[in-house]
């Protein structure tokens, strides 16, 4: 059953500050781990574990790799989110975290040249919005995740934002867009779509309460809808025109499904982030099969290139990696930033993979040729922190969104034909 809710621009008023908070556990991530640690005796630990707790894992600090300035620039980032920390407490929390949990620092940025040129166009956004999510459009505009409650659609071409308010009760993680210009997405508990015509906004709730904390969403070729979801560890199917959802349970527990793609021939394939395979289902008896990656591995997004050859990123080990879902054969690539990069945020362009470099310092813009096996880099203003979704745009383009202290900045890579 789904539920139509009429736009007004009151259901955002008070919002924002929530939002901010709550919305955090998803994009200020970082490599999972399903326990919890016992912290250190000092001044500040009280207040990590009362207030940091609300979005984050505790166990969560011993694998960021910090330095001490990098503490302090990230629990500055976390206020800004609207983490319920006074200037005061933020600065001990600061000063308790790179005393207690300091590592060398984020990476450098490493610049590859290549033959491609590209310039980066940052879009700095109107006050008061913060995106982490972008969505790309057939007609060319970006939708952008504002903050709990709001999304924004930016148009490239006239450079206006226009404010779309949906459910304030609930955020957004994924997004994607249709045929039509409309926009979906994943809540905690649903998925919704806002008509990009008349500004209304269609809820499509989970029916079994075990299976919330949805991660990505995509289209295959029927229309219908296919998603993760984490709590519950469960692949969902939605079919748009009944309302009728089905969710089945994945085989590995606790593998934390993330990123899920539909190839050419209609056949869904996800990432399992807490675990080193990527898997597809029989997109209609939802039947899953589970294709083991290196040790080690942690795959976050994946893409295909022709002949539906899968690329994925290792945020744990600093890899782009090549799966033949035919052979079960993998083939992988050390991102340039080294193992700490954390690359996340991937598409495929083409025979050509891009994808962010979200640990280093600046954030790194990494193009991969597929037919080549080489780099290039471009390394992109320090001004944002990680990025959490890239998506291209008709014209090739690639668009990713940026956060810090600031505010945030929408960029847009405008590539220009490469020369061979």
């Amino acid at each position: 059953m789904n539920v139509e809710m009429s736009s007004g621009p009151a259901s955002y008023c008070g919002e924002v500050r929530i939002a901010l908070l709550l919305s955090a556990v998803f994009f200020c991530s970082v490599l999972p781990v399903r326990s919890q640690i016992q912290l250190p005796e000092g001044n500040g630990k009280k207040l990590v574990e009362t207030k940091c707790t609300l979005c984050h894992q505790l166990d969560q600090l011993t694998v960021v790799n910090l330095s001490p300035a990098d503490w302090r620039e990230q629990v500055g980032v976390m206020v800004a989110f609207g983490a319920p920390l006074s200037k005061d407490e933020a600065a001990t929390v600061a000063d308790y975290l790179g005393k207690n949990f300091a590592g060398s620092g984020r990476p450098a940025g490493v610049v590859v040249t290549g033959p491609v040129e590209a310039r980066i166009n940052e879009v700095h956004m109107p006050p008061g919005m913060r995106a982490g999510e972008v969505a790309t459009s057939p007609d060319g505009a970006v939708w952008l995740d504002v903050g709990r409650g709001m999304m924004a659609r930016y148009d490239p071409k006239t450079g206006e934002f226009k404010k779309y308010p949906f459910n304030p009760k609930s955020g957004a993680h994924s997004m994607t867009a249709d045929q039509e210009g409309n926009v979906w997405f994943t809540a905690v508990d649903y998925i919704g779509k806002i008509d990009v015509k008349t500004g209304k906004t269609t809820e499509f709730p989970i029916p079994d309460p075990k299976a919330r904390r949805m991660h990505n969403l995509t289209f295959d070729q029927k229309g219908r809808v296919w998603f993760t979801m984490d709590e519950g560890n469960m692949i969902g199917r939605l079919v748009p025109q009944t309302g009728e959802i089905k969710l089945v349970p994945i085989p590995t527990p606790n593998c934390s499904p993330y990123h899920i793609q539909v190839n050419s021939k209609g056949i869904p394939f996800f990432t399992e982030f807490y675990s080193n395979k990527i898997a597809s289902l029989d997109p209609e008896t939802m039947a899953i099969h589970e294709y083991l990656l290196p040790k080690g591995a942690r795959p976050k997004k994946l893409g295909f290139t022709a002949g539906d050859i899968i690329w994925y990123d290792d945020y744990a080990r600093g890899y782009v990696g090549r799966l033949d879902p035919e052979t079960g054969a993998t083939k992988e690539w050390p991102s340039p930033g080294g193992r700490s990069s954390q690359p996340y945020g991937l598409t495929v362009v083409g025979d050509v993979v891009w994808y962010a470099e979200g640990n280093t310092k600046p954030v790194t813009t990494v193009r991969f040729d597929t037919k080549t096996e080489k780099f290039q880099t471009w390394l992109v203003s320090n001004y944002g922190e990680r990025v959490h979704e890239m998506q291209h745009a008709p014209n090739g383009n690639v668009w990713f969104a940026r956060q810090s202290v600031n505010g945030s900045v929408v960029d847009e890579v405008d590539v220009k034909t490469p020369s061979r």
